[in-house]
């Protein structure tokens, strides 16, 4: 339970889109800080399904909270449970957070 408030804690970047098309992977390119994030939504097949939504936010974990999760070497299972609770189907933005 620490670990996933960290990793919650951690998430920085926040992705939005009302657009039919996107790609987080692309994305996600542009800020070095979440390339094992970004790696890991590919591995674990998460991107696809990120992509073929249209409203959606995504929790970015930087890479100092993915290594903290990759320490305690879980399974890719369990990897991709962790990242998919990063994932929200729907976009929260400034004005729903207050």
């Amino acid at each position: 339970m620490q670990l996933l408030r960290e990793l919650l804690m951690a998430a920085l970047f926040v992705l939005a889109t009302l657009f039919d098309t996107h790609n987080i992977t692309n994305i996600l390119t542009k800020h070095p800080e979440f390339s094992t994030f970004k790696h890991y939504l590919t591995l674990t097949h998460l991107a696809p399904e990120i992509n073929g939504k249209t409203t959606i936010t995504v929790c970015a974990v930087n890479k100092a909270a993915m290594s903290n999760l990759l320490s305690k070497h879980p399974s890719i299972y369990t990897v991709k449970n962790v990242l998919s609770l990063h994932v929200l189907l729907d976009y929260f933005g400034a004005k729903k957070h207050h």
